[in-house]
């Protein structure tokens, strides 16, 4: 075993060791360098005057807060020196997004630390997932944001334009004073949120450009995307399912191996323990198939194919969970130890089968029908009853060129029979079809196993006095001299003829020929042959064949005068 698994560890590490050795993925850089337009730059330079503008402004704030000892004059400046302090950083990452291009700045943050969280924890678990579900559609769901959120700008800074007029208005009819200098902080204040409205839709107007500018075609995008499943993720799969594949492969041949070399002779108890080498075999090759595979991925660093393939596993599990009782009886029924077992008789279909081999499909044969081999699942097996069966057991009742007398007195040549079908060659060359079910249902009588042949002929009363003596044994030896000149003398196996019955108008003799299955294809012929021979014979020896006559009684003449005499009607051998 410790052989087995190193072997296998070995297969992984050649997979492992071909993936790290393939090139990483590196992303093509532009051969061109894209032309930077001039109200980029113009962007640019008015970020730059605006933070020094804040800079300076916070400057002078700071001065001011040393200065003054008045606590309201403190809090005042305290909240313009955090307003300026986060308009400066707006307005620099805007500068630093213009300057890096479409670069997700995100991605530089450093995480902050949390609580231990389980479901934090399954999110993290999960996020390589939905990262891959999330990129696939990431370019067109920021095109769009970016559109709603250019139109969003445009509508808040038409609204403040719109606002600074107002204020404009107020202040030129309001006199100098309080009122008017608040107006006109009020009115510096709306120009300043305008420009970061104006600065930060420039900003979304360059990335909207950006992201247009480079967009493809969705061919090229579908080339690409292909080009790059195959360099990567599909190189991944490819390699682990190589390593599953391998494992599966091996651990099938060391089982069937085994189960040869255990399971010779015919021990019971070595049977059963090969059955449970197998079975114990069947579990390992699931087992380390997967965990080939796990390992493989783990090893590529592969995180999304490992996490879908834990969310199968766990499902499956789940499934399984409700069906482990079928299982445990599928797994008896592989230990031979279940209602079917090997080498014993079933009845499937209506059919009887010898249970060749249980397995997770087991074969099913019946000697005698053309293509008499089925496969049939577990679930299936397990609604079956197999028994011990006796070497003189019929498995059909006829076999492929066996001549049978249906019910309905149809003679026919078997020229085909399979688990569904039954074909005899009938009389005038035509074929006859049975489903293979109605044709044992019907019970035909197989002539090709031995027949007998029984014809009641009758003599004429006049031979009353040699009917039980003479007149029998004659006819018979008759009957075996005509015999001789035939064909089917050789398989003539009995030939009697007895006295049968007195009949009404005949004294019967039976006449009893009994013959083996060679002469079935002639059984007509010995019934019409018999009946010409015992014609010849009474010829022969002038016994009279009597046939059947109309007696016509009739009253006395004095009768008649009165009333006219009835007719009566007898069946007699002369005419009384």
């Amino acid at each position: 075993m410790k052989t087995i698994i190193g072997f296998i560890i070995a297969i992984n590490l050649c997979f492992v060791s071909l993936a790290i050795a393939s090139p990483e993925e590196v992303p093509e850089s532009k051969s061109e360098q894209s032309h930077i337009q001039p109200q980029v730059i113009e962007q640019v330079r008015s970020l730059v005057d605006e933070i020094a503008k804040r800079r300076t402004e916070i400057q002078t704030l700071n001065k001011k807060l040393k200065s003054t000892k008045i606590e309201a004059d403190i809090a005042e400046l305290e909240e313009k020196k955090q307003g300026l302090q986060r308009q400066l950083e707006g307005q620099y990452d805007a500068l630093e997004q213009i300057a890096t291009g479409t670069v997700d700045l995100t991605l530089f943050e450093s995480p902050s630390e949390k609580n231990f969280s389980w479901q934090s924890e399954l999110e993290e678990v999960f996020k390589p997932l939905l990262y891959e579900l999330k990129k696939l559609s990431e370019r067109p769901r920021q095109i769009e944001r970016l559109r709603s959120e250019k139109n969003s700008l445009k509508t808040r800074i038409k609204a403040a334009n719109l606002a600074i007029e107002e204020i404009k208005i107020l202040i030129g009819v309001v006199e100098a004073g309080k009122a008017k200098k608040a107006l006109i902080q009020m009115l510096e204040d709306w120009k300043t949120r305008r420009d970061e409205l104006v600065n930060r839709a420039q900003l979304v107007e360059f990335q909207l450009n950006e992201k247009l500018d480079n967009d493809q075609s969705r061919s090229a995008v579908i080339i690409n995307a292909l080009k790059g499943f195959i360099t990567g993720r599909g190189t991944n799969l490819l390699l682990s399912l190589t390593a599953f594949f391998s494992t599966f492969v091996l651990f099938r041949y060391l089982s069937h191996l085994l189960e040869r070399l255990i399971g010779k002779g015919r021990d019971r108890e070595r049977r059963f323990f090969a059955r449970l080498v197998h079975v114990i075999f069947q579990l390992l090759t699931v087992i380390f198939s997967l965990f080939a595979l796990m390992a493989t991925l783990y090893a590529l660093s592969d995180w999304l194919l490992l996490t879908l393939l834990i969310i199968i596993l766990v499902g499956f599990t789940f499934a399984l969970r409700k069906s482990l009782p079928l299982y445990v009886d599928e797994v008896r029924l592989l230990l031979n130890l279940g209602p079917v077992r090997e080498g014993e008789r079933v009845i499937y279909n209506g059919l009887p089968w010898r249970v060749s081999r249980l397995n997770i499909y087991s074969d099913l044969v019946n000697p005698l029908l053309t293509g008499g081999r089925i496969r049939l699942p577990l679930g299936v097996m397990l609604n079956l009853v197999s028994r011990r069966w006796s070497r003189n057991e019929p498995w059909f009742p006829c076999k492929p060129n066996d001549y049978l007398i249906m019910p309905d007195e149809t003679y026919g040549q078997v020229v085909l029979q399979t688990p569904e079908v039954v074909q005899l060659n009938v009389r005038g060359g035509s074929k006859l079809t049975y489903s293979t079910r109605d044709f044992i249902a019907a019970q035909p009588r197989n002539l090709s196993e031995g027949f007998g042949i029984f014809i009641n002929f009758g003599l004429d009363y006049a031979l009353q006095d040699n009917i039980t003596s003479d007149i029998p044994n004659q006819l018979e030896s008759h009957l075996r001299l005509a015999v001789t000149e035939k064909q089917f003398n050789d398989f003539i196996n009995e030939l009697r003829v007895e006295f049968a019955e007195a009949g009404a108008s005949s004294l019967n003799v039976m006449i009893l020929a009994f013959f083996s299955g060679e002469a079935a294809s002639s059984y007509y012929p010995i019934q019409r042959f018999l009946q010409r021979a015992t014609v010849e014979a009474c010829n022969e020896h002038n016994w009279v064949i009597p046939f059947n006559q109309l007696t016509v009684h009739m009253d006395a003449p004095e009768a008649s005068a009165t009333q006219p005499a009835p007719l009566e009607l007898q069946e007699t051998d002369k005419l009384s």
